[in-house]
């Protein structure tokens, strides 16, 4: 859970893709099964908590709506966290076509707060699900034991060194950004040595024009190329008229 902007309980809450996953696939099992109901219990660990942590209770999920019982349920659970998040996805078409138009997700989530609970806000957290399943994979690579966990492990570790890498080039260049907007807008101290730094590693890097324009470029290429043509030419028929006079004056001379 991160702080962020105040909803009705003042915090937003980031939801990995791996538990939504989860939930769905709960959801998708029990429909098969003809179960009336989905419940689940959330299993996550405190960050900087401790160097080698647990798996704890967190909260649970369920599907369409809370259910009656869910200010009992989440009492239950603060015997094992102070705040039991509690998760409801939503499945239905309407509710995924809303979360698209808006950006949202098709899930509420509510924090216990003075005995009732009460929905944040929530965000989707994309990164650490990324790495978590690259460090699974990695690890499944290393431990497999048949011909080709070496290649698998090498490629992996591979994928994890790149995604790593575009992480923290993504994290400079929004610093960069923020930087140079602070500056235009008064809020940072302008730097000229670091300016024409940002300048020079814009330049290297070149510019995506669109199609029209590289459209327009080539033709103007191809303009350019065709005057050079025939000014060549040009110089070409000047000087094979000078040899043709050359040519008939000696043939006169001669005569």
């Amino acid at each position: 859970m991160d702080e962020g902007d105040p909803a009705a309980h003042g915090a937003r809450v980031v939801v990995h893709t791996l538990p939504l996953m989860v939930m769905v696939e709960h959801f998708t099992r029990s429909q098969l099964a003809e179960e009336p109901h989905t419940f689940g219990i959330l299993l996550g660990t405190t960050s900087v908590q401790q160097v080698f942590p647990t798996w704890d209770v967190v909260g649970w999920y369920t599907v369409q709506q809370l259910p009656t019982t869910a200010e009992s349920i989440t009492k239950e659970l603060q015997t094992c966290t102070p705040e039991p998040l509690a998760i409801v996805l939503h499945p239905s078409a309407v509710a995924y076509t809303h979360a698209q138009k808006t950006g949202t997700l098709p899930i509420s989530a509510y924090l216990p707060n003075n005995g009732t609970l009460e929905p944040t806000a929530t965000a989707l957290g994309t990164a650490p699900a990324e790495h978590v399943v690259l460090s699974d994979a990695n690890s499944r690579a290393r431990h497999t034991g048949d011909d080709s966990s070496a290649e698998n492990n090498a490629i992996f570790a591979a994928f994890a060194a790149e995604r790593d890498a575009m992480q923290a080039l993504y994290e400079r260049i929004q610093s960069a950004c923020a930087y140079v907007d602070g500056v235009r807008q008064g809020l940072h101290p302008h730097n000229d040595a670091l300016l024409r730094r940002l300048a020079a590693a814009v330049a290297n890097q070149g510019s995506r024009a669109p199609p029209r324009f590289e459209a327009l470029q080539e033709r103007d290429a191809d303009y350019a190329h065709l005057v050079d043509y025939l000014a060549d030419l040009t110089n070409n028929l000047h000087t094979l008229n000078e040899l043709v006079e050359l040519g008939s004056l000696s043939a006169h001379r001669g005569v």
